[in-house]
């Protein structure tokens, strides 16, 4: 909300818009793009949407009524849960991404034995550094900018997917073992049939 507290009717309307305009704008984008990189629903940020709208609707029975400072304490309220529905988006992405990454990885010599190509367990570290680094930055620019606060959070997605597309699947992990395995195995067989 802007330093000055809003002090008759229009002032609020003219508040209510201008969260509406960037702050809204911004938390439905960055909603709309964590549900796509998660490909689930977020309901905790969609609790936060639904509660900023109950806010509205109540700045505006409270100006009906004329009571414009509990208006002006709706509108504090609806700021902070768009707000916290764009910051919980952009975090949970990155959240997610980590977990799933850190359920299939493997120790750094299993993927050298499977011959895949992998990220090192020392630039794995490194990006795990990053990503606790801009996920600080992100929570510590959330009071003084929702656009900042959020770059630092999708900087860290970025890391992360990095880091995924670095993490051989299990699944490539047990089938080139198979492979090298049978290969081996050939080259054993063939050996003995020819000595």
């Amino acid at each position: 909300m802007s330093a000055d507290l809003p002090e008759d009717e229009e002032e609020v309307l003219s508040e209510v818009q201008r969260i509406l305009d960037e702050p809204y704008t911004q938390a439905k984008k960055t909603h709309i793009w964590a549900e796509e990189v998660r490909g689930e629903h977020n309901w905790l940020a969609m609790t936060n949407f639904r509660d900023a709208l109950d806010h509205m609707s109540k700045i505006f029975q409270n100006i009906e009524s004329e009571n414009i400072s509990k208006a002006r304490e709706n509108l504090g309220e609806m700021e902070a849960h768009i707000k916290r529905a764009a910051y919980d988006s952009a975090q949970s992405a990155t959240e997610k991404e980590l977990e799933e990454t850190y359920s299939r990885r493997l120790p750094e010599s299993i993927y050298k034995i499977a011959l895949l190509d992998h990220m090192s367990d020392e630039e794995f570290n490194e990006r795990e550094d990053k990503i606790s680094n801009r996920m600080s930055r992100g929570r510590e620019t959330k009071a003084n900018s929702l656009e900042d606060s959020i770059k630092h959070f999708r900087t860290a997605y970025e890391h992360a997917k990095k880091m995924e597309r670095g993490t051989p699947s299990r699944k490539s992990v047990f089938l080139n073992i198979a492979v090298i395995f049978g290969v081996f195995l050939s080259i054993i067989s063939v050996s003995a049939v020819l000595l």
